[in-house]
């Protein structure tokens, strides 16, 4: 019970404040999980980027790498050739000057001896094995030879001589050939002219391909390396590896060189042998400041430059393809994060609308400080300022052990005594734990508080009649039976005596046949008063039945009991009854006492034993107290 609340609610600015940032976090909570969400997005989208990147510059960085080497590979290759073609230009400059020497000198050769020849070829053979030499004037003649019949063996001589008669300014002309043995080889014309420029002879160098073995025998990366040399007019002069369906000598269709590489000179080309796609360093070997040039390839696929570069790719597009899966599934899950949480917002919305609007009232406390946290409107207006936010609960509820068994869970249902503005009023107070209220950090209690007023009230007329005489308001058997049992129990744990005391009326049937029953209720009623305004507070005086009464006397031993049946007595032998017609009535009453025993386990012995003494008292005459 608490004193009478207040007529108008007082909500403290503390609690206001505190249900402003409440309602503005749970407005923001979305967003915020939005937010959350679009900055992984970001972060996973930027490792996939920066994977992306690296695996893009992996890539660049073996091709320039694959670039490096075919250009290291290719300028090695290049020395080699351009060293050759040095020789070559060294041994037609010895022929150049045999003819020179043997025109002055008038020598009986027209213009180089067959010796001389020779012996040019033994002084550069060390340099350039199985080398043929033939000098031819301009018309075809063959002035010398390193060999018999060599004029005769080789192929397209006649062209040669009028593109050098044609073409005033041309030194040079390099073909493919066939050896006396029938290997390729080069066939390296070169112009003899004199000061005026006058084309005078041609020389003629057969040269084996097997010398460009040594400089072609370079050291590449795996099994798609290619190494070709062509000449002007696309004709297969060198291939390494040596190609299965192709022939030295033969013309291949024009090469692609559309499709630029990574650096200056490189192209992707489709070789026309094999249809082998690789990366391809393109150099021109000019063999004569004036004349044609040759085309030398240096090529390597990108299976034999890319093999690590294809495993950290496939690790990284693992990583990407994780990346992505969590992020889908991140997704995935945030948005039914939020679909739930708004859910579950609008049905708090809902159910905070509710229990606000309800016309029962609901109180949410905090389980730690017994604070009241919200209100709805019935309990204000049932209980008015007492029951705002931020009120001590003990206000309204004065037991402080009720909150302990509350936040135990221990009685989840309390009747509980209360003041209203109406009035004191017996309410169920419904008790239910919740850990947290929206933004609110603490746990709290939820409190719906059910007016069971009438039915309290209900319940208690029902027990009365239950458990009391309705003619005289005393207990009845039933209640009486009850009470001794409670006695009983007492008495065996604190080991207290109780007594008992019976009691008849004397003579009332006589009563009841001269004046009536109406007359007897009378006298029954003031026989209950009497015994009621006899009894001590303790005592508990009971209707057995007809005319018979008893008191159950707890902690009171013989002597009290016989003194308290003493009193009785004498008050209704002296105490007249009035009737209704005037006449007055005296009633007296035969008692008898008795002391419960211990080891006794109902009240039945003892009852029987002041029966006994009761009926003793009748038979000594009445009016008296027998134990």
């Amino acid at each position: 019970m608490t004193n009478t609340p207040d007529a108008s609610p007082s909500p403290s600015s503390s609690g206001t404040l505190r249900n402003n940032l409440i309602a503005f976090f749970l407005a923001h909570r979305n967003h915020s999980r939005r937010s959350i969400a679009w900055i992984i997005s970001c972060l996973i989208w930027g490792s996939i980027a920066l994977l992306s990147f690296q695996t893009w510059s992996d890539y660049r960085a073996q091709e320039q790498n694959a670039y490096k080497h075919l250009s290291d590979t290719s300028r090695q290759i290049e020395r080699g050739i351009v060293d050759l073609f040095a020789t070559n230009r060294s041994i037609s400059n010895a022929i150049h000057e045999a003819v020179r020497r043997n025109q002055h000198s008038r020598s009986s050769c027209p213009l180089v001896c067959q010796d001389e020849l020779k012996s040019i070829r033994r002084l550069y053979n060390e340099l350039t094995p199985g080398i043929e030499l033939l000098l031819l004037d301009v018309t075809g003649k063959a002035v010398a030879e390193t060999d018999p019949d060599l004029v005769n063996r080789l192929v397209g001589l006649p062209e040669i001589i009028d593109q050098f008669k044609a073409r005033g300014g041309i030194q040079a002309d390099v073909r493919f050939a066939r050896t006396l043995s029938h290997a390729p080889a080069f066939m390296i014309s070169r112009a003899i002219r004199s000061p005026a420029g006058d084309l005078q002879a041609i020389a003629i160098l057969l040269e084996p391909l097997s010398v460009l073995d040594a400089v072609f025998d370079v050291p590449l990366l795996g099994e798609g390396r290619n190494v070709t040399l062509l000449d002007a007019k696309n004709t297969l002069l060198v291939r390494k590896p040596t190609p299965l369906t192709v022939n030295i000598g033969q013309q291949l269709e024009p090469m692609d060189y559309s499709h630029a590489g990574p650096g200056a000179g490189s192209f992707w080309i489709r070789s026309p042998i094999d249809r082998v796609q690789r990366l391809t360093i393109k150099r021109s070997l000019p063999y004569a400041l004036t004349s044609g040039e040759l085309i030398l390839l240096v090529g390597l696929s990108p299976a034999d430059y890319l093999g690590g570069w294809v495993f950290s790719t496939i690790v990284n597009g693992g990583l990407i393809l994780l990346l992505i899966t969590a992020w889908l599934w991140g997704l995935n899950t945030m948005r039914t994060a939020i679909e739930i949480q708004e859910r579950l917002e609008i049905n708090a919305h809902v159910t905070r609308k509710v229990l606000m609007e309800l016309p029962i009232p609901i109180v949410i406390v905090n389980r730690n400080t017994h604070v009241i946290v919200r209100s709805n409107t019935a309990m204000i207006e049932c209980f008015g300022a007492l029951a705002g936010e931020e009120q001590p609960l003990d206000r309204l509820f004065k037991d402080i052990d009720i909150f302990e068994d509350w936040s135990r869970a221990a009685t989840p249902i309390t009747l509980v005594e209360l003041m209203t503005r109406a009035g004191k009023i017996h309410a169920e107070v419904h008790c239910t734990n919740v850990a947290e209220l929206d933004a609110y950090a603490e746990p709290c209690l939820l409190l719906v508080i059910v007016d069971v007023s009438d039915r309290v009230e209900r319940e208690h007329h029902l027990k009365t009649e239950a458990f009391t005489d309705p003619l005289t308001g005393l207990a009845n058997r039933r209640k009486f039976s009850l009470e001794s049992k409670n006695l009983i129990a007492e008495a065996h744990h604190q080991g207290h005596d109780f007594s008992i005391i019976s009691i008849d009326l004397d003579h009332f049937k006589h009563v009841n046949d001269e004046y009536g029953h109406d007359v007897g209720d009378q006298v029954l009623i003031a026989t209950a008063k009497t015994i009621q305004l006899m009894s001590r507070d303790q005592d508990i005086p009971a209707r057995m039945g007809g005319e018979e009464f008893s008191v159950l006397l707890p902690q009171s031993g013989l002597e009290e009991a016989r003194m308290l049946a003493e009193r009785i007595r004498h008050t209704m032998a002296t105490t007249p009854i009035p009737l209704a017609n005037g006449k007055i009535l005296h009633v007296t009453a035969s008692l008898g006492i008795a002391t419960w025993q211990e080891g006794e386990q109902d009240i039945q012995n003892a009852l029987k034993r002041a029966d006994e003494a009761l009926y003793r008292a009748k038979e000594c005459g009445r009016n008296r107290v027998m134990d």
